[in-house]
Formats: C-alpha cells, structure tokens, sequence
C-alpha cells in the first residue's frame, strides 16, 4: 500500500495519469530543471514516460515518490531513495508554487515518515550551491551542512557545479519535534 501522508495544507500521495502534463510542464520549466542533479532540459513525454513507469515498478522498499498536492492538484514532487538504507531526499515545486512554503512542509512530513515510521537513524540530501532557498528548506527542517563536493547538472549539460550535502539525523529531529511541541 502505497504511504500517503497529509498536513493542514497538504497531501502527499501516489501518482495519478492526470498528474502527467503538470509534471512534464513543470520539469520542463529551465528555473525548476537547472536546480536538479538529473533531470534533463528539454524534459520531453519520452522523460515523462520513463518517470510514471519508474515510479509505478519501483519497490517502496528501495523508492518512494510522492505527488506534491495542495488539494487543487499537483504542485512538486518529492521522494526518498534508498529507503531501506540512509534514505537519501529529493524534491521540486512547480516554479508558481515558490514562497508558499509548500517544500518545508512537504520535507517536514517525509522526515516524520522517515524517522517515526521507516525508524531510520538519519537521512541525507544535497542541493546545488547556488539555491540558498533550498538550503533554507532543508535548515527549518534540521538539517546540517556536512560538506561540499561537485555534482554534474544534467539539464546544463552535465555541468560540474558546486553542490552542498546535508544530513538530519534522528537524535536532532526527535529534539527539534521535542522543542516544537
């Protein structure tokens, strides 16, 4: 059974057919495509095709992808692989849905599922080091900086940009849910 998780203003739910020409749109925005470490530019049906299949054959065990939903339909999406590991965070919003707070609160519910349900110990991630409003994301959610690297940007033709990885452990999310209750 597929892991749906809700908030106030979100759902974060199992991919529809009716998802399809939003996500295609959205990933073939330049402003969205140019933040992500693997998605293409142009992002063409062809890449849409790939992506529904992958999401529909792919063990939860391993990946978990959830539609972004703020009750009018998709908005982002965002997933964890390597589940049964260090589940490792990836998301994206649609660029008219940037500033509502949408991406905090989507992680905000994948780290609760993955440290009250998955039981993991931590979970890391990484952004390109020109989005500090990722980063923000990430440091409301509890992450820490563990370093810098160079990851290849495939939608700028595999160019090698500065990257900064991150990694929230279970010990500082039970402590910052602890404060916030």
């Amino acid at each position: 059974m597929f892991p749906e998780l809700q908030s106030e203003r979100l759902i974060l739910r199992d991919f529809r057919e009716s998802d399809f020409d939003i996500h295609n749109a959205s990933l073939n925005d330049f402003d969205v495509s140019k933040m992500l470490t693997v998605v293409p530019h142009p992002y063409t049906k062809d890449d849409g095709d790939w992506w529904f299949d992958h999401c529909r054959t792919t063990s939860h065990n391993e990946e978990i992808n959830w539609v972004i939903d703020n009750g009018e339909g998709l908005v982002g999406v965002i997933g964890i692989r390597n589940v049964s590991t260090t589940p490792h965070l990836g998301y994206w919003l649609a660029k008219s849905q940037w500033g509502k707070g949408y991406a905090s609160e989507a992680t905000n519910l994948v780290c609760d599922y993955v440290f009250n349900r998955l039981n993991a110990a931590a979970m890391n991630t990484g952004l390109f080091t020109i989005n500090p409003k990722s980063l923000n994301v990430l440091q409301k959610n509890g992450f820490e900086v563990t370093g810098e690297t160079k990851e290849k940007n495939r939608a700028r033709g595999d160019l090698e940009m500065d990257y900064t990885t991150v990694t929230l452990t279970r010990d500082r999310w039970t402590s910052m849910q602890a404060i916030a209750a």
